[in-house]
């Protein structure tokens, strides 16, 4: 016997949403806090990487890097000089009262994200909106728990991202890329990504806005003896993370979980042979990602979707040749999952991309839930990495797109 459809009414509809908003607020509450909220504020072991961000500032002011002060190169901060100045109004405040503003901005940002990523994909007005969302968090959860319980800045920086794309003044792009350029390095690559999109204007005010907070603000915080000294450490703080020593004692990279696949030293010729062509085919699939479907010809490139995915893909691309990769680096598949599952769930596609959607979708949670390994998940997220773009790809080559 069939059952006869009916649709929800404006009220249910309503009723799920706030049911969903309640959902991801009790999520990150958890999350960032544990519920913990007594140690959270009296026990600096539950601040982790806030630590890093509120004390270290000062100190590298007043002296120099960790590692060039006390000559051990094991315990690097790799942030330029004019993310230490960034920081530093942190330590303006008490450590408790900075710790929450940073927890709070880590669950604004995330709002963000959501909030622009569908936007972006054209799914702000859906019904499916929130369900969407909260599909995309699940499978990519590792991540963004992992930077929530670490209070890392991954939520933040890419919040600074999106607000970029929603940016209706390009000028206000620019600045905010640029911040996130300092901040972290990998969104450097989004300059040549600008180049190649034809976007000129915009790729030459986002270089010119990143070299003059990266060259004037340590001069107006530090001066210039001091940020000329400063610049010196951080370069060779990135020497030695890029060296072998460097990448050995790397949390996890893929140069660790070669090394755990053919139960052999890290520094071993042959693990670093198979992590370097890991790497190299990881670079060929993202340029055929350019080149095949976001080719610079694309009449509709400037569309929303296409220039999400473009983004995205910009974003992941450093990821696996960097020092480090950890599970809170892959959050940047967030907005890129958003894409993903309203690629889907939408009928007007073909079925080629709805089912190189779907497999990008179990596949992730799959490697997320079956392989838990620690040693391995710098694998495991290359793997999801690359099920993301040709995802992506499918998408950016698809005839419908929403607007």
């Amino acid at each position: 016997m069939r059952v006869p459809h009916r649709d929800l009414s404006k009220h249910e509809w309503t009723v799920i949403e706030y049911g969903l908003i309640a959902a991801l607020v009790i999520y990150s509450v958890y999350f960032l806090t544990g519920f913990r909220f007594d140690a959270l504020i009296s026990g600096d072991t539950r601040q982790v990487d806030f630590r890093m961000w509120y004390l270290l500032p000062p100190q590298i002011r007043a002296r120099d890097y960790p590692s060039a002060i006390s000559g051990d190169w094991t315990i690097p901060f790799a942030y330029l000089p004019s993310a230490v100045a960034m920081l530093l109004p942190l330590s303006l405040m008490g450590q408790v009262t900075a710790f929450i503003v940073w927890m709070v901005l880590q669950g604004i940002s995330l709002a963000v994200v959501l909030w622009a990523s569908l936007s972006l994909a054209g799914m702000a007005r859906s019904h499916l909106r929130l369900p969407i969302a909260i599909a995309a968090i699940f499978v990519t959860g590792a991540a963004i728990e992992w930077d929530m319980r670490a209070h890392n800045n991954n939520l933040i920086y890419l919040a600074l991202i999106m607000l970029g794309l929603k940016a209706k003044q390009p000028w206000v792009s620019a600045v905010l890329w640029a911040v996130t350029t300092n901040l972290k390095l990998y969104s450097a690559v989004l300059i040549p990504g600008l180049l190649w999109r034809r976007e000129y204007r915009l790729a030459v005010m986002t270089a010119s806005a990143t070299l003059a907070i990266g060259i004037i603000l340590p001069l107006l915080v530090f001066g210039y003896a001091n940020s000329i000294r400063l610049h010196g450490s951080w370069f060779n703080v990135i020497l030695y993370t890029m060296s072998p020593d460097g990448l050995a004692a790397a949390p996890l990279s893929l140069q660790k979980t070669s090394g755990a696949l053919l139960a052999a030293e890290p520094t071993s010729s042959i693990v670093i042979i198979v992590s370097r062509t890991l790497q190299a085919l990881w670079l060929l699939l993202v340029l055929c990602y350019f080149v095949i479907a976001a080719k610079r010809d694309t009449r509709d490139g400037d569309g929303n979707v296409a220039r999400l995915c473009d983004f995205m893909v910009m974003l992941m691309l450093p990821l696996p040749i960097s020092s480090w990769l950890v599970p809170y680096h892959g959050i940047v598949m967030l907005p890129a999952f958003i894409l993903i599952v309203s690629a889907m769930i939408e009928v007007r596609h073909s079925i080629l991309v709805r089912a190189l959607a779907g497999i990008a979708v179990v596949g992730c949670i799959t490697l997320r839930f079956a392989i838990p390994a620690w040693n391995l998940r710098a694998g495991t997220l290359l793997l999801s990495l690359v099920l993301t773009v040709l995802a992506l790809g499918a998408i950016r080559m698809s005839p419908y797109r929403a607007s």
